[in-house]
């Protein structure tokens, strides 16, 4: 271990020297005083705070990303062509020890290079406070913007799985319409099942499923919040409705009255007095003389409760940039020992571009191949066989959406992101660490003993 330190200490102090640390600082530091400043929003204090901050996080973190892939690239490919790397590893340190060192020498720099431009941001959001800040607007500060809230999103089945059950249901009846193929009619059903999950029917009723923990949402509030965004034909109509809030095994319910404009959200505070101590909660909303109205499944209906502090919510927001940065840092190490110093740092910005287009490309992917079946081939299944292996060999380049939750004063959801993310992520950061190792060892030495 004390060598692995003893080569992470010189990678850091190289840093130093060279003047690389202190300019990217700079630039840091700059480049996030420079957007807070000139990011606009609609004057809110609250909007102007988390608009601001959004994007001074989104630029310093994709600057970090590449001088982080960047340098892993070039700090051991250099030391490697000019003969440097051969002198380390003809002591008593294995080669191992070597590419740790290095790896955990950019990763400190990095981390360190994301919690400065946070101090930064942060020194940047108190002194807007301090100079645009009534004691109202305060009191928004104090109560939104330094509070992360937990969002529970309606429990809703995934729609290509409501799709394929749907289709496979009229294929066993023989409903199937003759003169339009598979795709044509998954087509609709996607129309019709979307239909069905947004919109409701004036004068009808509604309703949302959500898992539901009544001891963590009393922990640091005595209300929770129904946040509600809906759209309808008429943006100057008012849309009237109840709301009401009731459980399968409980008694218990909470009704109130709603008026409201579309297009724009509501927040409703629900006292948790009046909330049914269930594990399981059932929301309605029925409307009044109202039109056609529709609820967004993406972000139309949330049950918020307080979850903590921003400083716990930026430790888990830190968490996953972690994990994010592993990823980075082993992947530069490994082009860097498997190519030259031009291919690797090429290799090394592709693989980052094509990691955080892989949203765009999966989206293609699957406009491309929805409606296939087994009739159309085993080459379709290779194809997507290949497209998904290559879509995980890039997962853990792009950092979830992290960034945005934590400047939407939303609790990030660790053991979720974790789930979905992080073990996949660190199984395939650990996958690169060790072909990274084994390509040193195996080929850059050899091929430097030799010559």
């Amino acid at each position: 271990m004390r060598k692995i330190s003893a080569i992470c200490a010189n990678v850091i102090r190289v840093l130093l020297r060279n003047g690389t640390v202190p300019g990217i600082m700079i630039a840091l530091g700059a480049l996030s005083v420079f957007i807070f400043v000139f990011a606009r929003s609609d004057g809110e204090i609250i909007n102007e705070l988390r608009i601001r901050i959004r994007y001074s996080f989104f630029f310093f973190y994709t600057l970090i990303s590449v001088v982080v892939m960047y340098l892993s690239c070039i700090t051991l490919r250099k030391d490697i062509e000019n003969r440097q790397f051969h002198n380390v590893a003809s002591a008593p340190v294995h080669r191992y020890q070597i590419w740790l060192g290095k790896f955990f020498g950019i990763l400190i720099f990095g981390m360190a290079c994301f919690f400065f431009s946070s101090l930064v941001t942060a020194l940047c959001a108190a002194v807007y406070i301090g100079s645009h800040c009534n004691e109202k607007d305060m009191a928004v500060v104090n109560g939104k913007f330094l509070r992360a809230y937990l969002e529970k999103v309606p429990l809703l089945e995934p729609i290509e799985r409501q799709i394929e059950d749907r289709f496979k249901k009229m294929q066993a009846e023989g409903n199937l319409s003759p003169g339009l193929s598979d795709k044509e009619i998954k087509r609709q059903l996607w129309d019709e099942i979307r239909k069905d999950e947004q919109m409701l029917k004036p004068n009808g009723e509604k309703s949302w499923s959500f898992t539901w923990d009544s001891s963590a949402a009393s922990r640091f509030s005595d209300h929770i919040i129904l946040k509600v965004k809906f759209y309808a034909e008429q943006k100057r109509e008012m849309i009237n409705g109840r709301f009401t809030l009731t459980a399968p095994d409980s008694s218990a319910k909470w009704e109130q009255d709603f008026s409201g404009f579309s297009y724009m959200y509501h927040e409703i505070r629900i006292p948790i007095s009046k909330i049914p101590s269930s594990g399981q909660l059932r929301l309605s909303f029925k409307g009044t003389g109202n039109p056609y109205i529709i609820f967004p499944v993406a972000n139309g209906i949330a049950l918020l409760y307080d979850n903590g502090g921003i400083i716990s919510n930026y430790i888990r927001m830190s968490l996953i940039i972690f994990v994010n940065m592993i990823v980075l840092t082993a992947i530069g190490l490994t082009s860097a020992a498997l190519f030259t110093y031009t291919v690797s740092v090429f290799v090394t910005l592709v693989v980052y571009l094509v990691g955080m287009s892989a949203d765009f490309f999966l989206s293609v992917i699957r406009e491309l191949s929805y409606g296939w079946q087994v009739a159309d081939g085993s080459s379709v299944y290779l194809l997507t066989g290949f497209i998904k292996f290559g879509l995980w060999l890039t997962k853990g380049i792009k950092c979830p959406p992290v960034i945005e939750t934590f400047t939407e004063n939303i609790s990030i959801p660790l053991g979720h992101i974790s789930m979905v993310w992080g073990m996949e992520t660190l199984f395939y950061a650990a996958a690169v660490m060790a072909l990274g190792i084994l390509i040193l060892t195996r080929k850059e030495i050899d091929k430097l003993m030799s010559s």
